[in-house]
């Protein structure tokens, strides 16, 4: 953003002030004090090249380093004549504490380079920040004066041609921040490719192969920055894809869009002051139509977007040294769907206990007064549907090696399942009286052994295409009881009962 500044200030060596002294007779004797100012003004003119179009007003700094050397030219004069040395920083700058730095003078020597510390202070480019661009308002010059003490341990003449030369050049700057007006541009870019879903959500990798028609999907996109100027945010490209195929977010029927962020950070806030936005993609027109990119069930999901700051209707702003933009995203899937959802489902009821049905246990006092001529057990399902769908599908029977079990009455080693859909009894896509399917099951005495044996029940099943508009919640779901009777034809001797 500060391509278009200039130059930092330019600074000249500066002479000292006994040029005018002249009287080739004076002498000041050993044993006196006497102050010299050598005044500095440093050129800024080149720090603004462009004011039709950029600015800068001024810059908040944290810490700014100065390499400065001291010279003498035919003074006899020694570094340990040196009592204090003091730079009074003067028009342009703004110290939050003293404007006087005291320049230690330990261990130094002319023509020796030491070091100027200015820490905390504002530097100030216009005579007034308020005033708009293009205006005639910039500082030639920043003033500084260079004081020094000397105490003469020797005689010193003064003549013509004595100079004391002052040389000061910028060695480093951190600042916090930066005012102005600039020509902000692009300077940030994000590009994702192929974020697997499964990353975000480690439940939707068990939904492959689904097909679910979300009714009302949203991304949320979060940021966090220190910027005070309104952001554009230019979304290049949104989309998802499945498999080989790919589908855009649509944006007014084009495949990009661009979001306004207004500025939320004035000027004069406090510099660790973070602004936050958030755009959200929806399924308007405008916000990029997402239900057509979940009527897939996506793998990935591409983004590419850029951020620019937006300088159309405010110019001037503050740069901090907090650049720092964090961008975060969240994708709502509520489970509510439109028609054309298409589930399959499995799942496995395991380690069953049905040994514990044993005839003999079932029969025991008709056994002991009569004789079985025949005896049946029937095992009931009753299944309720508190789900939005037709349901289709079958279980199936498994021993503990999870072989298939296929009792005597079974036309196929699958049991048929058919569960109808909850007609007229949902309300805003929620079922509120279930539908109800009972499943009868006779095994007779030679499949009692094979009953014995089974250790699992697994159900797979298919969703019919909903009809309407459902939501899937956690009480959308398939009720089973299980209920065991027994047909005995048996004689029994009234007599041995009489005994």
């Amino acid at each position: 953003m500060l391509s278009a500044l200039g130059d930092l200030p330019s600074i000249p060596d500066i002479p000292g002030l006994f040029d005018d002294i002249y009287d080739l007779g004076l002498h000041l004797p050993a044993g006196q004090s006497f102050a010299v100012d050598i005044p500095i003004q440093l050129d800024i003119s080149a720090m603004n090249n462009d004011l039709e179009h950029q600015r800068l007003d001024s810059i908040l700094v944290k810490l700014v380093d100065f390499t400065a050397t001291l010279s003498l030219e035919n003074i006899n004069l020694s570094w340990q004549d040196i009592q204090k040395m003091d730079i009074t920083f003067g028009n342009g700058f703004k110290c939050s504490g003293s404007n006087i730095v005291s320049i230690p003078t330990a261990n130094g020597d002319f023509d020796k380079d030491f070091s100027i510390r200015l820490q905390d202070c504002g530097i100030i480019l216009v005579e007034d920040p308020t005033r708009p661009l293009g205006a005639d308002n910039m500082l030639e010059t920043l003033d500084l004066t260079l004081h020094l003490e000397f105490y003469t341990h020797q005689e010193l003449a003064l003549q013509r041609n004595q100079n004391i030369v002052f040389g000061i050049s910028l060695k480093d700057l951190e600042f916090d921040a930066i005012y102005g007006y600039f020509d902000a541009s692009d300077y940030m870019h994000l590009s994702v490719t192929d974020m697997p879903l499964s990353d975000l959500w480690s439940s939707w990798s068990a939904l492959d192969g689904l097909v679910l028609p979300i009714r009302e999907p949203s991304i949320m996109l979060c940021f966090e920055h220190a910027l005070s100027l309104p952001l554009l945010i230019h979304i290049n490209s949104f989309s998802v894809s499945s498999g080989d195929e790919q589908r855009y977010a649509c944006f007014n029927g084009r495949t990009f869009g661009e979001f306004r962020l207004p500025a939320k950070i004035a000027l004069d806030a406090p510099l660790n002051t973070r602004a936050k936005d958030t755009i959200v993609l929806d399924c308007t027109p405008e916000r990029g139509n997402l239900s057509e990119l979940f009527k897939v069930h996506p793998d990935n999901i591409s983004y590419d977007f850029s951020i620019e700051g937006d300088t159309t209707e405010q110019k001037q702003f503050r740069i901090t040294n907090d650049m720092k933009m964090d961008v975060t995203w969240a994708v709502n899937v509520p489970f509510e769907f439109n028609e054309g959802i298409q589930i399959s489902y499995s799942d496995t009821i395991a380690n069953l206990q049905l040994d514990m049905l044993q005839l003999d246990s079932l029969l025991a006092e008709v056994s002991n007064n009569g004789s079985i001529d025949t005896a049946d057990l029937h095992l009931y399902l009753t299944i309720e549907n508190w789900i939005p769908f037709d349901i289709s599908g079958h279980f199936t029977l498994h021993d503990k090696d999870h072989g298939l079990v296929q009792l005597s009455n079974m036309e196929s080693k699958t049991i048929d399942l058919h569960l109808s859909y909850p007609e007229n009894k949902i309300v805003d896509g929620l079922v509120v009286e279930p539908s109800k399917n009972i499943i009868s099951l006779t095994l007779h005495k030679e499949d009692f052994a094979k009953l014995a044996s089974i250790e699992h029940i697994i159900l797979t099943a298919e969703l019919g295409q909903n009809k309407d508009v459902v939501k899937l919640t956690p009480d959308a779901s398939l009720h089973i009881n299980a209920g065991v009777t027994a047909n005995i034809d048996a004689v029994i001797d009234i007599f041995n009962l009489l005994e």
